[in-house]
């Protein structure tokens, strides 16, 4: 057997060695060309390291499985290992339900989506505001906050979202190599607050929006990492509530991300990050500590310093050369998205969750239309979408579930809007400034309240017959209708009262079923406890019946053992007769 398993091997080596023995020759005739029986040959399980063993050759490994999660490009990256900052997907626009993303760069998507129509071909009469655009609030005080440098606004969402597409558009128009390659990548914008001067109306034109934003903000364009984006972010939580801090106004008004903040040791930094995926409702969280993904970020060119994106730290301005500036993002919204995408951000009344704190929950927002509205039920826009709330008495309206952030209030179109917030008036005197007067209320607009509920009459009761399995199945009777009671007026000393029928009398016509008597069940009797006597006498009976094999056993051996020593002797006397016996002569 052994030989044979030897002579099996020594077979299988002489194969191999056969195999190996001319692929140095093939291998430098067919070194221009990978391809051919000499790769197939390496390619054979055990076979090719057998070959390669002998002729050196080394193990090709495809570079999209040398990509890992962390090192995978544009060129070998795949679903599997791919870092997601660095995906390209195939080049279509893909629509997403989810508010936050409306308006983002979607990374691999070419831009314009609208084709290379020219302003004039685009009707700016039709691109207007369906909701006025929030950049400050007059407060109760009687003073002034501009709330895009506290919090996230509707008009900052609007801006960001026209920075973002703005430098994807004149991305998509480079040629050069350089261009191409940062084609695929994510694209974030960043719009601090204070390049927000003034509040845009409902109604209002692309063209007059713009003219509501610094006019002097050039845009720009770099490549950052993850964890350079965080150190950026939390640059602009610095004196958010200090109206005369030197950092107040840089809070970030943001597209293509959504973020969370918290604040610990009086120290506010973000925690967590997510880039906007048309697959993902809630996006691509970015690790802050990675520092090998990159991504496209856009922001005013005059905070390159001091968010240390500069070209003395070694980054590259993509915009230097294309001035563009926040206002011409926003007049070319137009051409740069595509109708549904633009109806979205034109008409988005209150903020889209882009930036909270950690915190944040809903609450309560509180409209004071006086006392001549009390318990009233009245009609309103939120964020442009029509709702119906009841006043209290004293004429207050309490809109309740509100998400955290900024909304949008007004009694009906092309009325006055009002701001609520829970987030703006935080560490200000003005706090519980969410509670809005409204100066004047369309009668359209007002209700009587609805009468409470009348309480429904209580139905007669009815009678339920049960019968036993074995009766005849009953024939099935219609159940009466209950009728709400009317009292009868009370009768005079001269009147007979009327008889009183039975409402179900005549209903119920077939004969009952006998009531069976239930046929009781025995008690088992209990049995006598015997007396101790008894229980002795039982017990050594007990154990004399256990015992009782080991007595027979006992009785067997002994009979037998004597019956053996009787046989015995009886067959020795026989033998001793005739050894002794003396033979008469």
């Amino acid at each position: 057997m052994t030989n044979w398993k030897l002579r099996v091997a020594s077979l299988m080596l002489a194969a191999a060695v056969f195999c190996a023995a001319p692929a140095p020759i093939l291998a430098a005739s067919d070194e221009s060309e990978k391809g051919g029986w000499f790769q197939t040959l390496l390619d054979v399980p055990v076979l090719g390291d057998l070959v390669r063993f002998f002729t050196g050759e080394e193990k090709e490994t495809d570079a999209a499985e040398q990509a890992t999660h962390e090192t995978a490009t544009q060129e070998t990256a795949t679903p599997e290992n791919a870092n997601p900052l660095q995906v390209t997907p195939e080049t279509a626009w893909t629509a997403v339900d989810t508010p936050w993303m409306q308006g983002s760069v979607q990374a691999g998507v070419a831009y314009p989506l609208n084709g290379a129509q020219t302003l004039s071909e685009e009707p700016q009469a039709e691109s207007t505001l369906a909701v006025q655009q929030w950049a400050s609030v007059d407060l109760a005080a009687g003073t002034t906050l501009d709330p895009a440098c506290r919090e996230e606004t509707n008009f900052g969402d609007l801006a960001a979202d026209a920075a973002a597409n703005a430098a994807a558009a004149w991305l998509w128009q480079q040629s050069d190599q350089e261009g191409t390659a940062l084609r695929g990548m994510p694209v974030v914008a960043l719009i601090d607050g204070a390049s927000l001067t003034k509040n845009a109306a409902a109604g209002s034109t692309l063209t007059e929006t713009a003219a509501c934003v610094d006019q002097t903000t050039a845009l720009a364009m770099v490549q950052v990492t993850p964890k350079k984006l965080y150190e950026i972010l939390t640059l602009g939580l610095q004196d958010m509530h200090e109206s005369t801090g030197d950092n107040y106004g840089g809070f970030w008004q943001v597209s293509g991300m959504r973020g969370e903040y918290q604040t610990s040791d009086d120290e506010a930094r973000f925690v967590a990050v997510w880039l906007s995926d048309a697959q993902e409702a809630e996006g691509i969280r970015l690790d802050g500590q990675d520092e090998t993904g990159t991504l496209l970020l856009v922001l005013p060119a005059d905070l390159l310093d001091r968010c240390g994106v500069n070209a003395d730290a070694g980054y590259t301005n993509y915009l230097a050369d294309a001035s563009l500036t926040l206002a011409g993002a926003i007049t070319a919204l137009p051409q740069n998205v595509n109708a549904e995408t633009l109806t979205a951000i034109l008409s988005r009344g209150g903020s889209a969750g882009r930036l909270l704190p950690v915190s944040a929950g809903t609450y309560d927002g509180v409209v004071q239309l006086g006392a001549a509205y009390a318990n009233k039920q009245i009609s309103f826009l939120l964020d442009g979408v029509a709702r119906t709330a009841v006043t209290d008495a004293q004429g207050n309206l309490t809109i309740t579930g509100l998400t955290a952030g900024s909304h949008t209030f007004s009694m009906a179109a092309g009325e006055p809007a009002y701001y609520l917030s829970n987030l703006t008036f935080v560490g200000t005197s003005d706090a519980g400034s969410t509670v809005v007067t409204i100066a004047s209320v369309p009668a359209a607009c007002v209700q009587d309240a609805p009468a409470a509920p009348t309480a429904a009459p209580t139905p007669t009761p009815q009678v339920v017959t049960v019968t036993s399995p074995d009766d005849p199945a009953p024939t099935p009777v219609p159940t009466p209708t209950a009728v709400p009671a009317t009292p009868t007026p009370a009768p005079t000393a001269r009147a007979t009262a009327a008889p009183v029928q039975d409402p179900t009398a005549g209903l119920l016509d077939t004969t009952p079923a006998p009531t069976l008597e239930p046929t009781p069940t025995p008690s088992p009797t209990p049995e006598p406890t015997p007396d101790p006597e008894t229980l002795e006498k039982q017990e050594e009976l007990r154990q004399t019946s256990s015992m009782l094999p080991l007595y027979i056993g006992i009785g067997v051996v002994v009979i037998g053992g004597v019956t053996a020593a009787i046989l015995i002797l009886r067959s020795r006397a026989q033998d001793g007769g005739r050894t002794y016996r003396r033979r008469r002569k």
